[in-house]
């Protein structure tokens, strides 16, 4: 009876499903990972994009709709990690109610071999003196023995067996935790991630504010650069205008430089990439069309502005006499030799201003010193017409 038990057990144990995951379970997740994937590939893009046009300068509020994007990609990618940890939660149930079936299906095969055991026990393999004695019943004596043996066997068998598969049902457990845990810890760093990006875009909007308030000033310096600037062209076109005014600073530069036997005329004209410098220093804003980046605007600088690198004197390029003296808003104290010959030169931003209007004046001389921000505006006029100082001065 027991060998007719061990049989029947033998088959089921045989026949027993041995399951290690459900593969529709196994395909939704690589499809939730492949998600996943081409989320993070989109998110990363955005990333790239906002880098990019924030090192371009681009518009504040491009940047701002690129971090709204990745904001929308971010919790997409939640959901699907979410939905992910679903789908793997399902499987470690699953895993758990196997392993569950295997060790009951386990503690009753064992408690079957136990009774084999013990009837192996009892009725062991017979020695030869008892094959001997027995021997009118040889048939049943061989049949017992062969059992006894088979019992045997299969039992260290299936034991070793079973055991090698609640381990590894184990062990997927462990590994299925340790996968959930992962997605749980990656759905906690996005979570921070997608409110670090709405922080973010608190600060965007509010640097945008700033950089149109910034622009704004940016316009109102530009206006008032731009209007100093018309103001001085008027200015010397009034100056080229006054003929009889001009013709009197001509007569009167004639006259000194015959006294001081200088040539009376052409002397600033022959002087093109030979003069002096007004001040010391390096040139930051050139002569001609400026293009300003935060305004996106062409502006048109009618001379050139010198930052002083040493002291703050001011001198003049070349002898003349002293036209104007005035004040522009934007440009301060202004200061227009006559040089003759239809040349005038213009010196803005001065201040401790050491001539006179319709004063004299020698080459080299110190007409004034720059202002606090040390930044002197150039000019040269020839026959009322801008031209570009660095061509003029000694290189």
């Amino acid at each position: 009876m027991i060998i007719k038990n061990y049989i029947i057990l033998l088959f089921i144990f045989t026949a027993y499903p041995q399951e290690k995951s459900s593969s529709d379970i196994q395909q939704e997740i690589d499809s939730r990972d492949t998600q996943i994937k081409l989320l993070k590939k989109e998110i990363t893009k955005v990333e790239e994009n906002i880098i990019e046009k924030t090192k371009n300068e681009i518009n504040a509020s491009e940047i701002i709709i690129e971090i709204q994007n990745k904001i929308i990609l971010t919790k997409k990618l939640i959901r699907s990690i979410e939905r992910e940890e679903k789908i793997i939660q399902r499987k470690i149930d699953k895993s758990q109610i196997e392993m569950k079936k295997k060790e009951a299906f386990l503690k009753s095969f064992q408690s079957k071999l136990k009774e084999n055991i013990i009837y192996i026990y009892k009725n062991g393999t017979p020695t030869f003196i008892e094959s001997i004695l027995i021997l009118d019943d040889l048939s049943d004596l061989i049949y017992k023995t062969k059992y006894l043996n088979i019992l045997n066997s299969i039992q260290k068998k299936n034991k070793k067996e079973i055991k090698k598969l609640i381990l590894e049902i184990e062990n997927d457990n462990n590994n299925f935790k340790k996968t959930l845990n992962e997605k749980k810890q990656l759905k906690k760093n996005k979570k921070n991630e997608k409110e670090t990006l709405e922080k973010d875009i608190i600060k965007k909007r509010e640097l945008l504010d700033h950089l149109n308030k910034e622009k704004e000033q940016e316009q109102l310096k530009l206006n008032s650069k731009q209007q100093a600037l018309t103001e001085i062209e008027n200015i010397i076109n009034k100056l080229y205008s006054d003929k009889s005014a001009q013709l009197k600073r001509e007569q009167q530069l004639v006259e000194i430089r015959k006294i001081q036997k200088m040539s009376a005329n052409g002397n600033f004209n022959s002087m093109r990439g030979k003069l002096p410098w007004p001040v010391r220093g390096k040139i930051i804003s050139k002569f001609g069309s400026k293009k300003n980046k935060k305004l996106k605007t062409i502006t048109e600088n009618i001379g050139i502005d010198i930052k002083a690198s040493k002291n703050n004197s001011v001198i003049a390029i070349l002898d003349g006499v002293i036209s104007t003296i005035t004040y522009i808003r934007g440009h301060g104290n202004v200061i227009i030799i006559d040089h003759g010959d239809g040349f005038n030169t213009v010196y803005a931003n001065v201040e401790n201003i050491l001539v006179e209007e319709n004063n004299y004046i020698q080459a080299g001389t110190q007409i004034a010193t720059l202002n606090n921000e040390k930044i002197l505006h150039f000019e040269i006029w020839g026959n009322q017409k801008k031209l570009n100082p660095e061509k003029w001065l000694i290189k």
